[in-house]
């Protein structure tokens, strides 16, 4: 485009200089003409910009479809029950997963967390750090062990419940373009302002 909108200034401007040259025409053409094709050249490069733009969203859309459409591979047993949480005390029994592989990410650990008790954990990246907050969110299911919450193994316990107790701040936090109040109420929107006052008190924000 930008190449043919090149040759279409310099054609342009060359054949009103030879026509007026001859008489042919007089400055003010010279002047509209290429006023015009300056003008074209301009509407050109926009309008390549914002088809991009449109396949661009077009690549995300079909992107996010992809994502969305991925079947439930964590499902609730039969029987579970809402997760009651009275200490909030967290208990990881022997665990296992590798997400399908032999052997790597996490074998054989075993983890307290007493209530109100504050840990870091630090290793190098695929350690299985965030894989250990995976687990613990159920987003993927053991392969061997249990995890505990209260004593109540969260493999038995609704989904819904189990992440309505857990408050979880990643690395790459970001906004939605909403209120202050929306942000904060967005995993719980049915929530009182009494408690998201109460929550941000918690998190001492």
């Amino acid at each position: 485009i930008a190449v043919a909108n090149g040759f279409l200034i310099v054609g342009t401007c060359g054949l009103a200089l030879w026509l007026w040259s001859r008489g042919q025409i007089s400055v003010g053409a010279i002047t509209l003409a290429t006023g015009l094709v300056i003008r074209i050249h301009n509407m050109s490069g926009w309008i390549m910009w914002t088809v991009n733009g449109i396949f661009e969203d077009i690549g995300s859309v079909q992107d996010g479809m992809q994502t969305i459409s991925q079947p439930v591979l964590v499902q609730d047993a039969p029987d579970a029950v809402p997760l009651q949480v009275t200490h909030g005390q967290v208990q990881f029994e022997h665990i296992h997963f590798h997400y399908g592989k032999r052997g790597g990410v996490i074998a054989g650990l075993d983890l307290q967390v007493r209530a109100g008790e504050k840990i870091g954990l630090v290793g190098p990246s695929g350690a299985g750090k965030s894989t250990l907050v995976n687990v613990l969110l159920r987003l993927y299911d053991l392969e061997q062990g249990r995890i505990l919450i209260d004593g109540q193994d969260i493999a038995q316990v609704t989904q819904e419940s189990l992440r309505g107790q857990i408050g979880l701040v990643t690395q790459d936090t970001s906004l939605l373009h909403r209120s202050i109040r929306d942000n904060l109420l967005y995993g719980r929107p049915q929530a009182s302002d009494a408690q998201m006052l109460e929550a941000v008190r918690k998190a001492r924000a």
